[in-house]
């Protein structure tokens, strides 16, 4: 049995904390707090980032005694939470989580509790490689508990959407012959790893920043009907949804491995990591054969296109599926509401073309 506080020592945030709360999907660096929230947004500020060498951790809020495993650089919103490092001699970080989970501290007055009463309380501490095992386990056991979690969560979606379609049938006021029973629309929830997979056959083929890979992703979902599940809004930066840059980080993490970066700023692309293998084994599924046959379709036309271009044929398409219509008067001038200036007429009108010869507005439009 040891004291918490002989195995995690604490770190103050002070120096990670955020100075600007205007947060954006586009910037890099999540702004955290142990809350339910975890991550409260995404900021561009590039000092006093909690570095990769330091990690794992687990961030402690110190008044209400929440935890958050965290394997990722990041910042932090506030200075009420301790930073906490496990002694790696004796006792791995995931466990140590895990053994926290198990903890039942009520919190009784709005104070500190990290020094005073929390990192007294004592747990078992098997020997390392015993510790090891379990976590192995449990994360095992956690996965599982996961990818079951989303299937219920897409059956619960669809029961529920064909209750509101039988329910419009039944209330609903009918011509004299009755029409057919439209089946309602399965909304498919997202799964991270399905996301992580086609990022990473992307980057095999070629190697592109976040918010370009976001722009294939999206042409993938729905020109060629991969199924990824996002929900893409238009957004200033184009077609983009919060759940790519969430399997981005997490692909990112030292846990996974699934993909790295290389650059720096405006040159910065993701990259292959060095697990990579882990998520590209999977190559006979339905999700990645779709996606091979949307990136062996379209392949000869991206490698030969900057950034820029992909982005304007993913917004350009983002308005044709929103405005429901290919007129070109209607598109470049919601194209300029959009993005002001950004692109030119005539490679505005080239783009429109090769969506028509292609027939991917039929696509876009249903």
């Amino acid at each position: 049995m040891v004291e918490l506080g002989e195995v995690l020592k604490y770190e103050q945030p002070t120096k990670y904390i955020v100075k600007s709360a205007h947060y954006d999907d586009k910037n890099a660096v999540p702004v955290l707090t142990a809350g339910k929230s975890f991550i409260l947004g995404y900021t561009n500020e590039k000092h006093g980032i909690f570095p990769r060498e330091k990690l794992p951790i687990i961030i402690f809020d110190d008044f209400t005694t929440a935890i958050k495993f965290v394997d990722f650089p990041f910042k932090v919103k506030s200075s009420a939470m301790k930073i906490l490092h496990a002694d790696r001699q004796r006792a791995d970080v995931r466990f140590l989580f895990y053994a926290m989970q198990q903890i039942v501290f009520p919190v009784r007055r709005h104070k500190r509790h990290w020094i005073s009463e929390y990192s007294k309380i004592k747990i078992q501490l098997p020997p390392f490689a015993e510790q090891k095992r379990i976590v192995k386990k449990l994360d095992a056991a956690f996965t599982l508990l996961e990818q079951l979690v989303n299937l219920f969560a897409r059956q619960k979606t669809s029961f529920a959407n064909l209750r509101a379609s039988v329910l419009n049938e039944a209330f609903a006021l009918k011509p004299q012959v009755s029409p057919a029973l439209v089946p309602a629309q399965v909304v498919v929830a997202p799964k991270i790893f399905d996301i992580q997979q086609a990022v990473a056959l992307i980057l095999k083929r070629f190697e592109r920043g976040e918010m370009v890979v976001a722009k294939l992703l999206y042409l993938a979902q729905k020109i060629y009907q991969v199924p990824l599940g996002i929900q893409f809004s238009a957004q200033n930066f184009g077609p983009y949804d919060r759940v790519v840059k969430k399997a981005v980080t997490a692909g990112l993490s030292p846990r996974n491995k699934f993909f790295t970066k290389k650059g720096f700023g405006n040159t910065q692309v993701l990259s292959l990591g060095s697990n990579a293998n882990k998520i590209l084994k999977y190559a006979n599924s339905a999700l990645a054969r779709k996606m091979n046959g949307y990136l062996d379709a379209t392949m000869p036309y991206f490698s030969k296109s900057d950034s820029n271009s992909i982005e304007r044929l993913a917004t350009i398409c983002k308005i044709i599926e929103d405005e429901k219509t290919t007129d070109d008067k209607i598109i470049k001038a919601k194209l300029q509401e959009w993005k002001p200036n950004k692109f030119q007429d005539p490679e505005v009108s080239r783009t429109i073309a090769f969506i028509k010869k292609h027939k991917w507005d039929a696509k876009l439009i249903t």
